[in-house]
């Protein structure tokens, strides 16, 4: 298995939405997280660079389990230069590193278009990685293309 950089982006957060106890607080235990886990909605805009550029605005619909792992469920819209849009769907898992402050992400994303010179990205596998640095408000992630060497 090989594979091939897609984009980069870094986006800043822009809203966060809790459901009874803001995220930051159970990121860092300052509250116990229910047995049920944690909700939150966090709004994010930025840029993507590399192949596939443009202009990215989402929310992740976070959900913080009582066992620590963070379940990412993203749905955003990248906006390319000529104006194409591009729905990204992206499911993983966060992982708290709390001595160098951030959030570990890993990601599979699926990118849905009808516009014509970009659906060659219908049905690509697309795994990502990134760190979401909490107290700056940033996440920077990578997608890469996965292809079978077969």
């Amino acid at each position: 298995m090989t594979t091939e950089p897609l984009y980069e982006y870094t986006v800043r957060l822009t809203r966060m939405i809790d459901f009874g106890i803001p995220p930051a607080d159970g990121f860092v235990g300052l509250q116990p997280i229910p047995s049920a886990g944690l909700r939150a909605d966090i709004a994010f805009a930025g840029e993507s660079t590399g192949r596939l550029a443009g202009a990215i605005e989402g929310v992740d619909y976070l959900n913080l389990r009582a066992d620590g792992r963070m379940e990412l469920d993203i749905r955003a819209v990248l906006t390319t230069p000529d104006g194409a849009r591009i729905a990204l769907h992206a499911r993983g898992a966060g992982q708290n590193d709390p001595a160098n402050g951030r959030i570990l992400l890993r990601e599979h994303v699926q990118m849905t278009t009808a516009h014509p010179d970009y659906s060659w990205l219908n049905p690509l596998e697309i795994w990502a990685t990134g760190v979401a640095n909490m107290a700056a408000g940033t996440v920077t992630v990578r997608g890469f293309i996965v292809k079978t060497d077969a």
